[in-house]
C-alpha cells in the first residue's frame, strides 16, 4: 500500500481515530486515578571481587559477567528466606517476595533492589532487608566456600603427616623428602586462604521513604492509551481496508480519488424513490459540462461508466437521461456496451434492431435518425423534452474496431446536430477497452461507484485509466448508498410534478 493511500486512509477515518483514542485516554485516566497509590524503596549494594580487593584491575567485561553472576544469586530463594528473619518482614513474607526485585545497574558492579508497597515506609524497609539480607548470604556463602577449601586442604596436610609419621625420620629417603615438600606448600596455601579476602557485598546507598508514588499515573497512562489506541485504531483500519476494499461512503471515495461527489443514489427499495437524487445529479452534470465550455455548438456528450460490472451504471444512464429530458432538453440514450446490454431493459424497448445492427450495414450514415426508439416521459411531453434510445443490437465479436469506425463516428456526428445531450452507457473501464474508444464522442465522464461492488484498488485504476485518455471526469456518483434518505425522499408528488416511473427507482444493475 502507497504512504499517501495510507495517509488517505487515515484521513479519511481522523473523526473515528480521535474519538477512540481520547476514549481509551480518558477510561485510562479514569482507572489509574482510581488506584491507590504505589512507593517503590530503592538501595543500593555494590560486589567487590577478591581480585579487586587484592588491588587487581578487572576488565569491564568480567564485571559484566560478575554481575550477571551476582544479579542470579540475589535472586533466590536463600536470600528471600534470610531476609524474612527481618522483623520488618516477618508474617507479610507473600507480600514482600512479590514485591521485590533486583536489577544489575549501569555502574557495573553494583545491583538496585527496589520494593513496592502502599506505605512508603514499608517500601524503603523492605529493600534494606532484601539488601542486609543478600549481603548476610554472599558472606555466608563465601565462608561455606572457603571453609570447604580449607577442609580439604587440612584432610591432605593430615594424610601426608601420617604417612611421613609412618615412614619414621630417615634423612636420605627421597620419598619423605616429597612428602615433607608438599606438606611444607600446603601449610603456605592454608594460610593464603585464611588470609586472602573473598567476594563480598556491601550496601552502599540505604533505601529511604520516598515523596513520590512510582504508581499510578494517570496523565502518563492516559498518553499512552491515547498513542496506544491511535496505532491499534490504525492497525484496525489497513487490516479493515485489506479485507473489505469497499468505501463507506461518497465523502471517502471523494477525497481518495480527488473528485467531486455528483450524486449519491440511496439503497434500492420500492418505499424510496430517487428522484430528487437524479434532479441533483443532472444539475450537477449540466454544470460540469458548462464550466468545461465543451459542446457550446452541439450537443454535449457524457460517459457512464463504472471500474467493473455490476456497479449500476446502465441504471444511472437511463435515469439521468429522462432527468435531462425532463427539464426541455432532447436527450439520446446510446447502450454501447455491446457485450453486455441492459439498457432497453431500463426503458422498456425492444433491445433489436440497434447499434450493433447499424455499425455493420451500409447506409447507416444516411439513416441516423431511424436508429432511435421513442421513450416516453413522466406526465407526458408538455413542458418536457424529448428522450430517445439507441440499444446496443446484437452481440458484436469485434466491438472495439466497430465503435472506433467512420461509421460510428458519423452517427455521433448526425446525432449531435439534433440533439441538446448524448449519454453513452459505456462498458467497464477495467473490463474492455471500449470505453477509451467511447471517450472520443464525450465531453466529459461520470463514474459509478457501488458500495456494495466497487472495489477500492479498480476504482483508483478506474480513474487513472481515465485520466490517462484525456477527456475530463465530472465526478462520481455513490451507487447504493448507505446513509439515511431525508424527509424529502418520503413526500408524497403533489398534483402536476412528475414522477420517475418504474425504471428510476433503484436498481441493482
Amino acid at each position: 500500500m502507497e504512504r499517501a493511500q495510507q495517509l488517505r486512509i487515515l484521513w479519511a477515518y481522523k473523526w473515528w481515530l480521535l474519538a477512540f483514542a481520547l476514549a481509551a485516554g480518558i477510561a485510562a485516566y479514569v482507572v489509574s486515578s482510581s488506584r491507590t497509590d504505589v512507593y517503590e524503596g530503592e538501595a543500593l549494594v555494590q560486589i567487590v571481587s577478591s581480585r579487586q580487593a587484592a588491588g587487581e584491575q578487572l576488565s569491564e567485561e568480567e564485571l559484566l559477567s560478575l554481575s550477571n553472576l551476582y544479579t542470579e544469586l540475589a535472586d533466590t530463594q536463600r536470600t528471600l528466606d534470610i531476609a524474612h528473619e527481618s522483623p520488618a518482614v516477618r508474617g507479610r513474607e507473600d507480600d514482600f517476595d512479590s514485591s521485590v526485585s533486583v536489577e544489575a545497574q549501569e555502574r557495573v558492579g553494583v545491583l538496585s533492589i527496589k520494593a513496592e508497597n502502599e506505605d512508603p515506609r514499608t517500601a524503603a524497609a523492605w529493600a534494606n532487608a532484601y539488601a542486609n539480607g543478600f549481603a548476610e548470604f554472599i558472606d555466608g556463602l563465601q565462608g561455606e566456600t572457603r571453609g570447604q577449601a580449607l577442609e580439604r586442604i587440612q584432610a591432605r596436610i593430615d594424610e601426608i603427616a601420617a604417612e611421613i609419621e609412618a615412614r619414621g625420620v630417615a634423612p636420605d629417603d627421597p620419598t619423605v623428602a616429597g612428602l615433607q615438600a608438599e606438606l611444607a606448600a600446603l601449610q603456605t596455601r592454608a594460610a593464603d586462604e585464611t588470609a586472602a579476602p573473598g567476594d563480598t557485598v556491601r550496601v552502599i546507598e540505604r533505601a529511604v521513604p520516598p515523596a513520590d508514588p512510582v504508581s499510578p499515573k494517570p496523565r502518563r497512562d492516559a498518553l499512552l492509551a491515547f498513542f496506544g489506541a491511535l496505532i491499534l485504531g490504525a492497525i484496525a483500519v489497513y487490516i479493515r481496508e485489506l479485507v473489505v476494499d469497499r468505501y463507506s461512503s461518497p465523502e471517502e471515495a471523494a477525497t481518495e480519488l480527488s473528485l467531486p461527489i455528483l450524486g449519491e443514489i440511496p439503497k434500492a427499495s420500492p418505499d424510496v424513490p430517487v428522484v430528487e437524487a437524479f434532479r441533483r445529479l443532472r444539475t450537477a452534470v449540466v454544470v460540469g459540462l458548462d464550466r468545461g465550455g465543451d459542446g457550446a455548438d452541439g450537443a454535449r456528450g457524457v460517459l457512464v461508466t463504472g471500474a467493473e460490472p455490476g456497479s449500476g451504471k446502465s441504471f444511472v444512464t437511463a435515469n439521468l437521461a429522462r432527468a435531462l429530458a425532463t427539464e426541455g432538453w432532447r436527450v439520446v440514450a446510446i447502450d454501447a456496451d455491446l457485450r453486455r446490454p441492459t439498457l432497453h431493459n431500463y426503458f422498456e424497448v425492444a433491445r433489436e434492431p440497434g447499434l450493433g445492427d447499424y455499425l455493420v450495414r451500409d447506409g447507416v450514415e444516411r439513416r441516423a435518425d431511424q436508429l432511435s426508439s421513442h421513450v416516453s416521459l413522466p406526465g407526458g411531453t408538455d413542458g418536457h423534452g424529448e428522450l430517445r434510445a439507441i440499444t446496443a443490437g446484437p452481440y458484436i465479436e469485434d466491438s472495439v474496431e466497430r465503435l472506433s469506425s467512420p461509421r460510428m463516428a458519423a452517427i455521433v456526428e448526425r446525432l449531435q446536430g439534433t440533439t441538446d445531450f448524448i449519454v453513452f452507457d459505456s462498458p467497464p473501464v477495467l473490463a474492455v477497452v471500449d470505453p477509451v474508444v467511447l471517450a472520443r464522442y464525450s465531453d466529459g465522464v461520470v463514474l459509478v461507484i457501488d458500495s456494495r461492488k466497487t472495489k477500492r484498488r479498480d476504482a483508483r485504476r478506474a480513474v487513472q485509466t481515465i485520466r490517462a485518455l484525456g477527456t475530463p471526469i465530472l465526478g462520481l456518483v455513490f451507487n447504493h448508498s448507505q446513509a439515511p434518505t431525508t424527509g424529502y425522499y418520503s413526500y408524497d408528488a403533489p398534483a402536476g410534478v412528475e414522477e420517475v416511473p418504474r425504471g428510476a427507482r433503484g436498481a441493482t444493475r
